[in-house]
């Protein structure tokens, strides 16, 4: 029999990670499902909310929230942003020639006036898209600290392929990071979740949420249930106010029509207790950015990008900014605003002293995500300016902002050009690349009784390569050493499973696989296979098509999404208890049809399998 292991993982992953002959049919008790958007206890007001239609929880909701607009703001002031001059550049490609850049960055403004800024930066180009590096400001954000890459993609995992989109809050003695990740090699990006991983320094090391805890295997806070030809959910936002947590994410797939929708959609939870993650709650859509076209009523939206959000603490209003027109020469910054964290109303866009080809952007707030009276404003975006078009090589601009109220919307910027400006690429400046460490391999693989493997690891400080670090220059953490040890650089197989390997020099670490498997058995076999969403919560009129798509576990330990071709040759069949209620095709795509709640079973031609609830609101 295959055994999986890994100290630290969810005990729903370690519990799928077995062959297929002893999965289990049923489903485990509520307070063993890790990934379920949890119900509120009944005693709370909460409880009441997750019946309602997505429609009248949006009404519930705004009465529930923090802040009211009558009570709060009651002149309903209107926010107008003005940029004074074009701002200054934070990151410069080396050349044009290949992928450098630093996007969607999450700016953090300290007590002491200090600034901590977290990026997408490129990864290795072909076995793992990108990384999330940190720097910190004493100055107002013109120089800055050593740059260091501080999360990586955790190989053989659900976030195997990327750690991009950062958005950073401090609360209770950690920095939390949100990020976009997704194992969908196939599709190149797209059919993204969100994760969430927290440090008690702000350049980690960090823990990733496993669905339980924290540490281990990854499995992701907002899980992306739509086509895997969509983008997928991800691209966070954090606000805190009064001890809950506003969560807002890209929702951006396919409808049944077929048509692309691009949503923001709003998230909450009340901050109590280290597993907070596991009781976040759906709260509605606060935007629609998907794409319109001329002579639609209304403002037109092309290529929207996503969303920033903070709390102006004087006026008791949320802002949030994003990107429209993205990457074309006549894009723009465009800001909204909220009495509730939850109804957004569009203001106007930013034109003037936005450099064209512009896209997703930041805005500067506290660890809380809250921008306090007097405090100095920021917005940064990454360009590509009016001399590039090849993906990736893109600058990262930081301007100051002045935000001031008007008893009226102001449209003023609406329409107007943005900055033809170039992107200088500067050669020996921008060449060096953030700090890591990198290993030979990401997944290292062996069987029972094949020889030691030797570890290879180097510092990065180039995009292309770095320098060769000695094995007695490393520390070597092994997570199950029931399945590997480490003497010398060099990993010994001790028994069938699979365990992390971190490699740790100076103050830089990176976390490798180690899968041991059986010699006896095909490693092509499928041994297992998981959901990674216990409950799917599906509104009955959804403009999003809903997917189950089960995770699969082979005979040499990877694990990875199943393609239809696959779930064919192994006899993968969807059933549901009530066909009224929600339907399933052979695909795995549901069906509302009512209200209500039924469960769906996936099983192989051999009767095993696993169920999962559908709860049509």
């Amino acid at each position: 029999m295959l055994t999986i292991l890994q100290t630290g993982c969810t005990q729903e992953i370690l519990r799928m990670l077995l062959p297929l002959e002893t999965v289990d049919e049923s489903v485990p008790a509520k307070e063993n499902v890790p990934d379920e958007i949890t119900e509120p206890d009944e005693t709370t007001e909460q409880e009441d909310l997750s019946d309602l239609n997505p429609e009248a929880l949006k009404d519930e909701v705004s009465g529930l929230q923090t802040m009211e607009s009558a009570d709060r703001h009651p002149d309903q002031k209107h926010a107008k942003l003005t940029l004074a001059d074009s701002g200054w550049d934070v990151f410069t490609p080396a050349t044009g020639d290949h992928p450098d850049y630093r996007f969607n960055p999450s700016i953090m403004l300290q007590e002491d006036g200090g600034i901590d800024a977290w990026f997408s930066a490129p990864g290795d180009g072909y076995r793992e898209y990108d990384y999330i590096s940190y720097k910190h400001s004493d100055d107002g954000g013109h120089t800055w600290s050593e740059e260091k890459i501080v999360l990586c993609p955790t190989p053989n995992s659900p976030d195997a392929l990327s750690v991009c989109d950062p958005d950073v809050f401090y609360y209770d003695g950690y920095y939390y990071i949100g990020y976009s990740s997704t194992i969908n090699k196939k599709e190149k990006g797209l059919c993204n979740s969100l994760f969430l991983a927290r440090s008690k320094q702000p350049d980690g090391p960090f823990e990733k949420w496993n669905g339980n805890g924290w540490g281990g295997l990854p499995a992701p806070f907002i899980y992306f249930d739509g086509v895997d030809i969509g983008w997928g959910c991800g691209e966070p936002s954090f606000v805190i106010l009064d001890h809950t947590l506003y969560v807002y994410t890209t929702k951006d797939s396919f409808s049944p029509d077929p048509k692309r929708v691009r949503l923001t959609e709003v998230y909450s939870v009340r901050m109590n207790g280290e597993l907070w993650p596991a009781d976040v709650v759906y709260r509605g859509v606060a935007a629609d950015r998907s794409d319109t076209e001329d002579g639609e009523e209304g403002y037109r939206y092309q290529d929207a990008d996503c969303w920033d959000v903070a709390y102006v603490e004087d006026a008791e209003k949320f802002i949030a900014i994003g990107t429209n027109r993205r990457f074309l020469n006549n894009s723009c910054l465009v800001y909204y605003e909220s009495t509730d964290g939850v109804h957004y109303e569009r203001v106007s866009e930013l034109n003037t002293n936005i450099i064209m080809r512009c896209h997703n952007c930041g805005i500067m707030s506290d660890a809380s995500g809250h921008i306090k009276p007097g405090d100095p404003m920021i917005i940064g975006y990454a360009y590509s300016g009016s001399n590039h078009r090849a993906w990736g090589v893109w600058g990262t601009r930081f301007v100051n902002v002045a935000l001031s109220w008007t008893d009226e919307i102001d449209l003023s910027d609406e329409g107007r050009e943005n900055l033809s400006a170039p992107l200088n690429c500067a050669p020996g400046v921008g060449s060096t690349s953030p700090r890591m460490i990198k290993t030979d391999r990401l997944v290292y693989n062996a069987t029972m009784g094949s020889e030691p493997l030797l570890i290879r690891q180097f510092l990065r400080d180039g995009y292309h390569g770095g320098h060769v670090v000695a094995s007695e220059d490393v520390t070597y953490t092994v997570s199950d050493p029931a399945v590997a040890t480490v003497e010398d650089g060099r990993i010994i197989p001790v028994g069938i499973g699979i365990t992390s390997v971190t490699v740790t020099y100076e103050d830089v670490c990176r976390e490798v696989a180690f899968c041991v498997a059986d010699a006896t058995r095909p490693l092509s076999d499928v041994t297992g296979f998981f959901p990674m969403t216990r409950v799917y919560q599906v509104p009955l009129h959804t403009p999003f098509i809903t997917k189950v798509r089960p995770m699969a576990v082979y005979a040499d330990c990877r694990i990875r999404e199943m393609r239809g071709e696959e779930m064919l040759q192994i006899g993968l069949k969807f059933a549901t208890d009530d066909p009224t209620i929600c339907d399933i095709w052979q695909d795995g795509t549901l069906i509302p049809q009512s209200e209500g709640e039924t469960f769906v079973h996936v099983t192989t031609e051999t009767g095993c399998g696993y169920s999962v609830m559908v709860r049509i609101i």
